[in-house]
């Protein structure tokens, strides 16, 4: 696009605030360090994030559990608030995703990982 001189349409400025770390806060230790490629199967290592889109409607935020080795995304909720919910679905989806493709699945050295940022806006409620 940059290249043909294309841009996309702005249509204004919207921002909400998802992470503010908090350098008192205490932190897990990184078991993952970015070793991306270190899995030699699935479900060794599942990571977890979340974000926001704008929508018409005001923000919506979308949770993700992603599967390092398979790169496969098992748990997707969205939500239009920040509750601890929101994560909890993103966990339970990816539980019910596995158990239904595999009954023998087992959380038995299964690493679950997100980032160090905290959430002051999170609603643990």
């Amino acid at each position: 696009m940059k290249l043909l001189g294309i841009t996309g349409i702005r249509r204004g400025k919207r921002t909400t605030v998802t992470t503010r770390q908090d350098p008192q806060g205490l932190r897990h230790p990184d078991h993952v360090q970015r070793r991306w490629n270190w899995p030699t199967r699935p479900d060794q290592w599942w990571v977890a994030d979340f974000t926001y889109v704008w929508t018409p409607q005001g923000f919506c935020y979308v949770s993700f559990i992603t599967d390092v080795f398979s790169r496969r995304i098992l748990g997707w909720p969205v939500m239009r608030t920040k509750t601890s919910l929101l994560v909890q679905s993103a966990l339970e989806q990816s539980l019910f995703i596995r158990r239904r493709t595999n009954s023998e699945f087992t959380t038995q050295g299964l690493l679950h990982h997100s980032d160090a940022g905290s959430q002051p806006g999170f609603n643990w409620s």
